[in-house]
C-alpha cells in the first residue's frame, strides 16, 4: 500500500481529504499543515506520491514543488487547490506537477478523482522506473551478448555495434557507427555480403543469390557464409540472421541483424535460436508498455487542454461599494454594516453589530421617515427617501436611502437592507446655483441701467473703438468656447442667433438654420408644461427657468435646463426669445454644476455683443455702439478675472499677452511680470512629448483639444494641471495666437492613484476570502456527505440532502464572483470587436457562433471585460434560448456612433421581460450575468438593449456613441 503526504494549512480539509483517500484500502495518507513541516517529514520517511494545496502560509504550493523537483525529480506531485486561475495551472505544470485538480466539486466524485490521479501519477512513476531499467537492461543485453551484433536505419547506416562484433571484426563501434561500411568488415565467399537494407527493409530478392545459403522466412532472413576477413585474416563460418527492427507503430525503421560463429559450435545452434527469439520477445514487451504509456500521456494532455478550457471560462468580480451599506432589524439592531458605512459615523465594526445605532433627525423630517418605513408591504419592498441627519457634531447633513424590507412567510417585516450616501454637496451646491441665478438677474437689471447710459456718452468715441473691439473679439472666443446651448429666435420659432454648442448638440449647420424653424419633439406630458412657460412672461417678468425632456432624432430621450428671456417691444409684445440651456441627463458633481453655472452670465454677455454687432452695423447709432462695447469689455473682463481656472493667451513662440488674475496667484508672479515673457511652467521630460503632440493636433479644422499633463513649481514640487487650449488662426491657417483655460487637478489624481491602490488591495482580500470561504465549503461539503452515508433517517437525510444544496448554491455563487472582479478596476482600452468575440470561442464550446468579418475593422473603448460580456451573452443564448442552433455577431452604423448586434435563432425574449433581464437578481442562474453586462459596458457610456421578437430568438443591441468607436485597417486589426 503506498505512502502518500498530503499538505494543506486547513486542518479540516486534512482530516476530510485523508477520511475519503483511506476508503479504498489503496493508501495510506499522511498530513502536514505547511511545507515546511512536510520537508522535515520527508527527511525521516519515503512517500510515493505528495498532494499540496497552492495558498499556503510561509511557502506556497509552487516553491515546495519546486524543491521536490529539485531533490526528487519524479516523485508524483499533484497540485489541488481553490485556486482556479489559468496561470497558477500553467505555472504548476510547467514547474513539473503531474496533475493539477480545483478544489471545490461533488466531494465524493472530487476525491474519487484525486484517488485515481495520485494512483495513476504513481503507477506512471512505477511503469517508467520499469521502462528505464528495462531500456537499460537490453542496452547491457545487446552489447554483452556473446553473438555479433549490429543495428542499422533505413538508410543503411549503422546504429548499433556490440562489444563482439567487435572482437570478430577488429573494427571499434566508434569507426563505424553512423557510416554503412559494415559489407567491408564481413565478406561473403570473397565478395561483400548483400546491402542487408535491400533484403530486409525494402523485400529485395534480387541480391539473395550473392549469398548461396541465405534463406527467406517471413520478414527475416537467415544465411550461413564463410567470411574470411574475421578475426584478424583466421576466418570463420559465420551464421547470419536479419530482421525489421518495427516502431510503436508498426513501420519498418530499420534492421537488426546478429552474427554467430558456428565453426565449432554448431551444437548450439538450438539454444542460440532460442535467446533470440527470448530477445525478440522482450523487444515486442518493449513496444507494447512504450505503446501503453504513449496511450496514458495522450489522455493526460486532452485532460489538461479541458481543464484550461473550463478555467478560462471564469474570472474575478469584487465588490466596490463607496455608498453606506447596512442591514438592520425593526427595532434598530444593527445586524450588518459595511466599512463606508463604519467610516461615515465613526463607528467600530465589530463592536456596533448586534447594537443599536441611532442617528438624529430633525422634527421636519422626522414625520417622513415614519410614513417611509411604514410604506413597505410584501409587494411593495423597496423605496428610497431623501432627508437631513444631525451629525454628532452638530453639523447638518443630508443623505438619500434605498431601503428594501425583507419579510418572513406571515407577511412581518424582520430586517431592513439600506444602502445610502451623502447628498450634502449636492444640495449646497444647487442652493449655490440658485443664488447664481439670482445674481444673474441682477446682472440683467444691471445692464438696463448699463444701456440708458450708453446712450448718453459719446466722448473719446473714435480713437477707443478699435482697441475695444479687439479686447470684445478675445472675450467673445472666451464666451463661444462655452459648453451652454445658447440660442434667440422669434415667436413663430425661427432661429436669429445659435452658439457653436447649440449646432454641435442638434447637428445644425450655423450658416444653413438661422432664419429657419428648428422644432424639437417634447413628450406630450412636458408639452403643457412648455406652453404654460411660455404664455408666462410679461414685461414685468421677463426671465423663466424650466427643465423638461426632449426626444432626439436617434429616439433617445434626454433632459434639458434652459433659462428663457423674453424681449419686449415698445407695445408690450414679445418680439424675441433668448435662451440658454443645458444636458442635464448626465448630472455632474455639484462643483461642476457650480462651474457650469458661470457659463450662463457668459451667454448673458453674448447677448450683449450680439447687440453691439447690430449697432455696428448703423453708423448713426455709433455712440450707442461705443459705450456698449466697453461696456462689453468691462463685463467679460470681470468674467474672465472671476475665474478660479488659470486663462491666459500667449504667441506660438511661448510669449504670454494676456493672463487672469487666477495664474497669476498660482504661479506666484505678477501681470507685468508674466505678460510679454515666456509661460513661466517647467514640464518634466517625461511630459514634453504629449505636450508636443497636444499642440501639433490642433488645427483649424480642430482648434480645440484638451490635455494633462505635470508641471514642475518654482519649489521643486510636481502638480497634475488640466488644460483646454483653442488656436486662433490668420486667413492663411497659421496659428498666430493659443488661448488656454486651465485648472489644477493634482488631488484629482491623488484621489484616483489612491482609489486604484485600494481597490487592488479589495482585490486581493476578495481573491483570499473566497479561497478561505472556498475552503470551507469543501469541508462542509464533505462532512455532509459522510454524514449522509452513516444516517438512514429519511427526514434527517432528506435535511442533510438540502443543506448540501444549500451550500451548492454558495459555491457557485462565490466562483461567479471570480468573473467581474475586475470590473471597473482597469482603465478603459480600445479593443477589437473580432478578436474579442472570437477569443471566446477558442476552446470550441460556442462553436454555432458567426463572427462578420467586417468587425475586424471595429475598434471600441471600452472594460477590459469586454470578453466576458461576449461570453455571457453567448452563456445566456445556449443556456435559455431553447433550441438554439447559430449565434450572429454583426455591427452596423448608427446616426450618433455604431451598433453591435448579438442575435440568435432560439426562443427569444418575453415583451414584458425586456426591462428586467437586466435587472440584478432576474434568471433562473445566479440573476447577474446580463445585470453586470450592462454594468461593465456603462463604464464607457454603452448602452446594452434587448430588440429581438419573442418566437424568432433574442437580439441583443449594444450603441457605441461617437467617439467611444474607432475603424482600423483590416490588417492592423488582425
Amino acid at each position: 500500500m503506498p505512502d502518500v503526504l498530503y499538505v494543506d494549512d486547513e486542518p479540516a480539509l486534512l482530516d476530510l481529504g485523508k477520511t475519503y483517500l483511506e476508503r479504498s484500502g489503496h493508501l495510506q495518507v499522511y498530513t502536514a499543515t505547511s511545507a515546511r513541516e512536510a520537508l522535515e517529514k520527508m527527511q525521516h520517511q519515503d512517500y510515493a506520491g505528495i498532494i499540496s494545496d497552492y495558498q499556503m502560509p510561509g511557502m506556497d504550493g509552487i516553491e515546495f514543488l519546486r524543491l521536490i523537483r529539485a531533490r526528487h525529480k519524479n516523485l508524483p506531485f499533484i497540485l489541488f487547490t481553490g485556486r482556479g486561475r489559468e496561470e497558477v495551472a500553467i505555472e504548476a505544470l510547467n514547474s513539473g506537477a503531474d496533475f493539477y485538480l480545483q478544489k471545490g466539486g461533488e466531494p465524493t466524485s472530487q476525491f474519487v478523482e484525486l484517488e485515481y490521479k495520485l494512483k495513476n501519477a504513481i503507477e506512471r512513476k512505477r511503469m517508467q522506473d520499469e521502462l528505464k531499467e528495462s531500456q537499460q537492461r537490453m542496452a547491457d543485453i545487446i552489447n554483452f551478448l556473446p553473438d555479433a551484433m549490429f543495428v542499422i536505419d533505413h538508410s543503411n547506416k549503422v546504429i548499433a555495434w556490440n562489444r563482439t562484433m567487435e572482437e570478430i571484426t577488429g573494427i571499434p563501434k566508434e569507426s563505424i557507427l553512423g557510416t554503412g561500411d559494415y559489407s567491408q568488415a564481413i565478406t561473403c565467399y570473397g565478395g561483400k555480403i548483400p546491402r542487408i537494407v535491400d533484403l530486409v527493409m525494402n523485400n529485395d530478392r534480387t541480391n539473395e543469390s550473392q549469398a548461396p545459403n541465405t534463406e527467406r522466412k517471413g520478414d527475416k532472413i537467415t544465411s550461413e557464409f564463410h567470411s574470411p576477413a574475421v578475426y584478424n585474416g583466421r576466418g570463420a563460418h559465420l551464421w547470419l540472421v536479419a530482421s525489421p527492427l518495427y516502431d510503436t507503430q508498426g513501420r519498418v525503421i530499420g534492421a537488426i541483424v546478429a552474427l554467430r560463429d558456428v565453426t565449432e559450435r554448431k551444437e548450439a545452434e538450438e539454444k542460440l535460436n532460442r535467446m533470440n527469439e527470448d530477445l525478440h520477445a522482450a523487444y515486442e514487451q518493449l513496444t507494447a508498455t512504450e505503446e501503453e504509456l504513449r496511450q496514458n500521456y495522450d489522455e493526460l494532455s486532452k485532460s489538461e487542454q479541458a481543464l484550461r478550457r473550463s478555467e478560462e471560462r471564469y474570472r474575478n468580480v469584487v465588490e466596490d461599494q463607496t455608498e453606506f451599506i447596512c442591514r438592520f432589524t425593526p427595532d434598530g439592531k444593527l445586524t450588518f454594516v459595511n466599512e463606508a458605512y463604519c467610516r461615515y459615523f465613526g463607528l467600530d465594526k465589530t463592536v456596533c453589530i448586534g447594537a443599536k445605532h441611532s442617528v438624529v433627525i430633525p422634527p421636519e423630517d422626522l414625520q417622513l421617515m415614519k410614513q417611509h418605513l411604514s410604506a413597505f408591504t410584501p409587494e411593495s419592498p423597496v423605496s428610497s427617501i431623501e432627508h437631513r441627519i444631525i451629525m454628532p457634531s452638530g453639523e447638518v447633513r443630508y443623505q438619500r436611502w434605498s431601503d428594501r424590507a425583507v419579510f418572513d412567510a406571515n407577511g412581518r417585516i424582520v430586517e431592513f437592507q439600506s444602502v445610502g450616501r451623502d447628498t450634502t454637496d449636492r444640495m449646497v451646491a444647487e442652493e449655490k446655483l440658485r443664488l447664481v441665478y439670482e445674481d444673474l438677474n441682477a446682472a440683467y437689471e444691471q445692464l438696463t441701467a448699463t444701456e440708458e447710459e450708453l446712450r448718453q456718452n459719446y466722448d473719446e468715441l473714435s480713437k477707443s473703438e478699435q482697441a475695444l473691439r479687439r479686447s470684445e473679439e478675445r472675450y467673445r472666443n472666451v464666451v463661444e468656447d462655452q459648453t451652454e446651448f445658447i440660442c434667440r429666435f422669434t415667436p413663430d420659432g425661427k432661429l436669429t442667433f445659435v452658439n457653436e454648442a447649440y449646432c454641435r448638440y442638434f447637428g445644425l449647420d450655423k450658416t444653413a438654420c438661422i432664419g429657419t424653424k428648428h422644432t424639437v419633439v417634447i413628450p406630450p406630458e412636458d408639452l403643457q408644461l412648455m406652453k404654460r412657460h411660455l404664455s408666462a412672461f410679461t414685461p414685468e417678468n421677463t426671465v423663466g427657468i424650466i427643465e423638461h425632456r426632449i426626444i432626439m432624432p436617434s429616439g433617445e430621450v434626454r433632459y434639458q435646463r434652459w433659462s428663457d428671456r423674453a424681449v419686449f417691444d415698445t407695445n408690450g409684445r414679445i418680439i424675441e426669445f433668448q435662451s440658454v440651456g443645458r444636458d442635464t441627463t448626465d448630472r455632474m458633481v455639484a462643483e461642476e454644476k457650480l462651474r457650469l453655472s458661470h457659463a450662463d452670465l457668459n451667454t448673458a454677455y453674448e447677448q450683449l455683443t450680439m447687440n453691439e454687432e447690430e449697432l455696428r452695423q448703423n453708423f448713426d447709432e455709433l455712440s450707442k455702439s461705443q459705450q456698449e462695447l466697453r461696456l462689453s469689455e468691462e463685463r467679460y473682463r470681470n468674467v474672465v478675472e472671476d475665474q478660479t481656472e488659470f486663462i491666459c493667451r500667449f504667441t506660438p513662440d511661448g510669449k504670454l499677452t494676456f493672463v487672469n488674475e487666477a495664474y497669476c496667484r498660482y504661479f506666484g508672479k505678477s501681470r507685468k511680470e508674466l505678460v510679454g515673457a515666456l509661460c513661466p511652467p517647467e514640464i518634466p521630460k517625461e511630459d514634453m512629448g504629449i505636450v508636443k503632440a497636444h499642440f501639433s493636433s490642433i488645427t483649424s479644422a480642430q482648434p480645440v483639444a484638451t490635455i494633462e499633463h505635470r508641471i514642475r513649481m518654482p519649489d521643486g514640487g510636481i502638480r497634475w494641471q488640466q488644460w483646454s487650449d483653442r488656436a486662433v488662426f490668420d486667413e492663411n491657417g497659421k496659428a498666430v495666437e493659443f488661448q488656454s483655460v486651465g485648472r489644477d487637478i493634482t488631488d484629482r489624481k491623488r484621489t484616483d492613484q489612491a482609489l486604484f491602490e485600494a481597490n487592488k488591495k479589495l482585490n486581493l482580500l476578495s481573491v483570499i476570502t473566497r479561497h478561505d470561504i472556498l475552503n470551507q465549503l469543501t469541508g462542509l461539503h464533505g462532512y455532509l456527505g459522510l454524514t449522509e452515508e452513516i444516517i438512514t433517517d429519511p427526514d434527517a437525510r432528506n435535511l442533510i440532502e438540502k443543506a448540501m444544496q444549500a451550500s451548492e448554491v454558495i459555491k457557485s455563487q462565490i466562483l461567479f464572483t471570480r468573473q467581474y472582479q475586475d470590473i471597473g478596476v482597469r482603465n478603459p482600452i480600445w479593443q477589437n470587436v473580432y478578436s474579442s468575440a472570437m477569443n471566446v470561442c477558442q476552446d470550441g464550446v460556442f462553436s454555432h457562433v458567426s463572427i462578420d468579418e467586417s468587425l475586424s475593422c471595429i475598434e471600441i473603448f471600452a472594460d477590459p471585460l469586454l470578453e466576458m460580456v461576449f461570453y455571457n451573452l453567448f452563456e445566456n443564448a445556449v443556456m435559455h434560448g431553447g433550441t438554439v442552433t447559430r449565434i450572429w455577431v454583426t455591427g452596423e452604423a448608427a446616426p450618433d456612433g455604431f451598433n453591435l448586434i448579438i442575435e440568435d435563432d432560439g426562443r427569444g425574449i418575453l415583451p414584458e421581460d425586456k426591462q428586467k433581464i437586466f435587472g440584478k437578481g432576474f434568471g433562473s442562474h445566479t440573476g447577474l450575468g446580463l445585470f453586470l453586462v450592462k454594468e461593465v459596458l456603462a463604464i464607457t457610456s454603452l448602452v446594452i438593449r434587448e430588440s429581438g421578437e419573442y418566437g424568432r430568438g433574442a437580439q441583443f443591441r449594444i450603441h457605441i456613441p461617437d467617439g467611444m468607436f474607432r475603424k482600423t485597417r483590416e490588417r492592423e486589426a488582425r
